[in-house]
């Protein structure tokens, strides 16, 4: 698991409007929750625009306990009309579990593929896959209504490889049109240890700009480890920063809210709505 490290990368003028803007985001630290390296999709987008990072992550990505579901589904794959994924990892986990079977993408050359956004359908196309449906807004319900289009029926069967603890909402849509569904795990998010969550204490304690959260998930676990009864109490709490209008909610739920959620939902999308935040409302940590 990747150690808490800030780095800072020359000035980008690309997204910096004047100097005195870039000055507080070359000083700015912000906190990174998704499981990535240090030179991971989001740290890169963050660094671009000239903002250090440190990373703490709040979930960690394991197989799941059991493939005998995905096992059983990869053999009635001739049956299978749609397989439709919701993140990049169930990508990697549904490509690893096939070369662990023998089996490769060629063998679904009869089904269409469905990617909930750009990101996981690069993942998927990267790995040798064909050409996916990819949906304007990138969440799980624009997905299924986006399959739903191409005319789903009863006689139909959707693959959906994912996280053990996925939302339920696509396999949802998609049963309620009549389709058959086979939803298996590809992999499980697991609590961050113990010691993972002191650094984080400690990482608050020395003061953070920002905190990113690009998960309903999360968010749900950070402040099950930080209640926000603690988080309100904090001498210099972080900003909150969200990925897009679902991660937002779970903020909400909380009832606390997010200072910024992107607009494109995507790491680019974050890092630019954090950098246009006012200036006049940061006092950037040493």
């Amino acid at each position: 698991m990747p150690s808490s490290q800030n780095v800072l990368l020359p000035r980008s003028p690309r997204l910096i409007a004047s100097t005195t803007t870039e000055s507080y985001f070359r000083s700015a630290l912000a906190l990174i929750t998704r499981e990535e390296p240090v030179d991971g999709p989001l740290s890169q987008a963050l660094q671009s625009v000239g903002i250090r990072v440190c990373h703490h992550p709040v979930l960690v990505t394991r197989s799941p306990p059991s493939w005998q579901a995905f096992d059983a589904a990869w053999l009635q794959r001739q049956q299978v009309d749609w397989v439709g994924f919701t993140s990049q990892r169930a990508v990697r986990g549904f490509y690893q579990r096939l070369a662990t079977l023998g089996g490769n993408l060629g063998e679904l050359s009869h089904c269409r593929i469905a990617c909930i956004g750009p990101s996981t359908a690069d993942v998927w196309l990267a790995l040798g896959g064909q050409t996916p449906l990819v949906p304007e807004v990138f969440h799980a319900e624009a997905l299924g209504a986006a399959m739903l289009k191409t005319g789903i029926t009863s006689d139909h069967c959707c693959w959906l490889p994912q996280a053990l603890q996925a939302r339920e909402a696509l396999g949802v849509l998609l049963r309620a049109a009549g389709s058959k569904v086979l939803a298996t795990p590809t992999y499980q998010i697991l609590p961050a240890s113990s010691a993972v969550v002191r650094a984080w204490r400690e990482t608050l304690e020395k003061g953070v700009d920002w905190i990113t959260f690009t998960s309903p998930s999360a968010v749900e676990h950070w402040f099950d480890r930080l209640p926000p009864s603690e988080w309100l109490q904090l001498t210099q709490r972080p900003k909150i920063a969200c990925i897009g209008p679902s991660t937002s909610a779970a903020i909400d739920e909380l009832f606390l809210s997010a200072d910024v959620t992107a607009t494109s939902h995507n790491f680019a999308g974050l890092a630019d709505v954090i950098v246009h935040f006012p200036k006049d409302q940061n006092t950037p940590v040493s």
